[in-house]
């Protein structure tokens, strides 16, 4: 597991410690515009601005590993893919604002695939070799399948590697060709997004903090803390019943988000950090020395911590194994998490959940 690693970059580069910085200075009783300045400016501005570094270096590295072909360059290129992963889990709880446009949440990963429609849309591609597809414009427009982070783990992680399929620096085959179109569209993507919320002609950020009867985007500021209630709750449920019960249901473990890479209980591991954050910043200061309060940030804890107790990949621990208890109670964490989250904290906030994008899954 990573968990040092991932711990490091969380600090480092993904903006935890705010939290601390916010909670410290704000008022008792702050109101729901304040908490909402601070969530994007401290908590979805720097994840996204982290996304876009990571993007862009991905597209570099696979770059470089193209123009050499080297065993070096490719072990950076999947270095610097767990990078982008990292920061994409990070940031995955945020299924509203200018991610959706253009299908671009699903761009950036398409999981679960029930039906493994990736694996079959990416063999489809590679067997037709067709460059003209992986222009930038076109690429964009193609399958989500095909386009994310799923697609370039499927490339990039393979049950057997050659990279001689990678052709030669004197003549990159299409996989190389494929793995360059994904990194770029990627990038592209980051930076789009960091746009549209920071400097577009009517910037998100904007759009958000302007919220009121006038508005024709949000009618009150209320109604985005309850995105943030939302987002929090949807992903909890993501973690409990696709991350972790999926799987675990008959121990099919390639059920499993990441499986390919051995990096399932990392994405869950940045997944509660992430939303605990969120929490700490947009809503606990509405609930001042509340015994709720204290249960959800015990709870985030203890799922925490629950995580780096495991040591083994989700995908190599065995049924029945003293592992397997462990994933049982990761799960019962979570699911006591999912609780709190979507049961109490909407009526003692004075929010409404609202629809839940997860609805008829």
């Amino acid at each position: 597991m990573l968990h040092k690693r991932l711990v490091q970059r969380l600090l480092q580069s993904l903006g935890f410690l705010s939290v601390l910085t916010f909670t410290a200075s704000v008022h008792a009783e702050p109101n729901w515009k304040s908490l909402n300045q601070a969530v994007i400016d401290q908590h979805i501005l720097p994840r996204y601005q982290q996304l876009q570094t990571d993007t862009q270096a991905l597209a570099q590295a696979t770059t470089l590993f193209c123009t050499q072909h080297t065993r070096s360059t490719f072990d950076q290129l999947k270095a610097t893919y767990q990078h982008t992963m990292d920061s994409w889990m990070a940031i995955q709880h945020i299924r509203f604002g200018p991610v959706e446009a253009s299908l671009r949440y699903y761009r950036y990963q398409i999981w679960p695939d029930k039906h493994n429609t990736g694996t079959k849309q990416l063999q489809r591609l590679l067997k037709s070799e067709d460059l003209k597809r992986l222009e930038p414009k076109q690429f964009a427009q193609s399958s989500v399948a095909v386009q994310g982070l799923t697609a370039l783990e499927r490339l990039l992680f393979p049950t057997a590697l050659d990279l001689g399929q990678f052709g030669s620096p004197q003549a990159p085959s299409y996989h190389c060709e494929l793995i360059l179109a994904i990194a770029r569209n990627l990038a592209l993507m980051s930076s789009a997004i960091v746009t549209d919320w920071t400097v577009s002609e009517v910037p998100y950020r904007t759009r958000v903090l302007t919220a009121g009867p006038e508005s024709d985007d949000f009618t009150s500021h209320r109604e985005i803390a309850s995105q943030w209630l939302n987002s929090i709750s949807t992903q909890l449920q993501v973690i409990t019943e696709q991350k972790l019960l999926r799987p675990l249901k008959r121990f099919r473990l390639k059920r499993a988000e990441s499986w390919r890479s051995r990096r399932s209980l990392d994405n869950i591991f940045l997944n509660l950090h992430a939303i605990r954050e969120l929490y700490a910043i947009g809503l606990a200061p509405k609930l001042p020395e509340d015994p709720l309060d204290n249960a959800i940030k015990k709870a985030f804890d203890q799922a925490i911590t629950s995580i780096t107790a495991l040591d083994t990949p989700l995908y190599d621990i065995k049924q029945d194994s003293p592992e397997a208890k462990k994933l049982e109670k990761i799960l019962a964490d979570a699911r006591q998490l999912t609780a709190l989250a979507s049961s109490e904290l909407p009526q003692a906030l004075g929010l409404s959940l609202g629809f839940n994008s997860l609805d008829g899954d």
